[in-house]
């Protein structure tokens, strides 16, 4: 009876390990940055894509798939699940360019209206690589955006200057009624009705791409590159964020619990050296774009707004001075709730390190397999 006991609880222990090592942060040796993702230009996708928050469309239209995982994504809070995973699609005509997402998410938050503090997005974006040219910017622009339950697109916008300065610069929405902003962006965000996650479509103007790195570089007293027009290729360096939140019994958020994004090395966010448009382990490369015409002049301007005042903490990137772990952009509209994942730490790595011990003691080994 005691063989028996002793081998149910060594059957336990092994349990334990083996979940443990499949939740264990991914090694080198596994991990690739995303590197070169490719779309074909298209001279019209308003008759071919329709974004209603149904990827069908993208599915069976011949659009390439790309699968964000925790094998290609670089975490600065938390750990990527195991069933947690995006598809991506890329794709661009002569006034937009278009990214839908598919997130394979069992638990999701909405973000409050005009905010993105629930399940969302931050993006970087470096239009033809003039930011990663400077050897100024830390950063490129961010467009951040959340799950809405009126399924539109709120879209924040900040470009972050070199003197370290993080402004909300303007936002936009799908349904945004201001004349100027008409088209700028348009799209929906959507929960999925079989509760696996959720989906986001949008198209932003190259217009609008155009005209924040202009201004941020104008902002900076650098000169804007000329932009010619008709030119085949498109190059942008691409940081795609994603905050992932868990949440209560009754649907309230129960904060952060993962925030990861793609780099160009492994460890390289957590260490705050990664923000850098160059660094930000993705680019796409848009060819035979020769109908696309941009104005070389700026949008309207409006005084820069600042984040709505929380009383929750905020999500920032990590600097050199601080140990803490945060979002990308600074003063974004975060909520501020402890992160669950950090409650659960020290817990976690006392229990872990019991069962390695007591399975080491009895000389088993168990090596998580790695993914194909």
């Amino acid at each position: 009876m005691k063989k028996f006991f002793a081998m149910l609880v060594v059957a336990a222990m092994l349990a334990s390990l083996c979940a443990l090592t499949a939740n264990a942060a991914v090694d080198e040796s596994e991990w690739n940055a995303f590197g070169e993702v490719t779309a074909t230009y298209d001279a019209d996708l308003s008759t071919k894509i329709k974004l209603d928050g149904d990827v069908s469309d993208w599915q069976n239209g011949g659009f390439q798939r790309y699968d964000i995982d925790k094998f290609n994504l670089d975490p600065w809070e938390g750990e990527v699940d195991e069933d947690w995973s995006i598809n991506l699609w890329f794709s661009a005509d002569a006034q937009y360019l278009y990214i839908a997402f598919k997130i394979n998410d069992k638990t999701v938050l909405y973000s409050d209206d005009g905010l993105y503090n629930g399940d969302a997005f931050q993006i970087q974006l470096d239009f033809n690589g003039w930011a990663a040219a400077t050897e100024n910017f830390e950063r490129a622009v961010f467009y951040s955006f959340g799950l809405q339950e009126d399924n539109t697109v709120d879209m924040t916008v900040q470009c972050i200057y070199t003197d370290g300065a993080s402004q909300i610069d303007y936002t936009m929405a799908s349904d945004d009624e201001e004349e100027w902003r008409e088209g700028e962006v348009k799209g929906v965000t959507k929960a999925a009705e079989d509760g696996s996650g959720w989906f986001a479509e949008f198209a932003i103007s190259w217009q609008t791409l155009y005209n924040d790195i202009s201004n941020k570089l104008l902002n900076d007293e650098l000169p804007v590159p000329e932009w010619t027009g008709g030119e085949d290729e498109v190059s942008l360096n691409m940081l795609i964020c994603y905050l992932d939140h868990n949440v209560t019994e009754d649907g309230s958020d129960a904060g952060i619990v993962g925030a990861w994004g793609t780099s160009h090395a492994l460890g390289s966010l957590k260490a705050g050296d990664g923000w850098y448009p160059e660094s930000a382990g993705m680019t796409l490369k848009l060819s035979g774009m020769t109908e696309v015409s941009i104005e070389s002049t700026e949008a309207p301007t409006e005084e820069p707004t600042e984040a709505p005042e929380s009383t929750e903490a905020k999500t920032e990137a990590p600097t050199q001075t601080e140990t803490k772990t945060e979002a990308p952009a600074t003063n974004a509209p975060e909520t501020e709730t402890e992160p669950a994942a950090e409650k659960n730490k020290s817990c976690g790595g006392v229990i872990g390190a019991g069962a390695i011990v007591a399975v080491l003691a009895l000389g088993a080994c168990v090596v998580a397999k790695k993914k194909d």
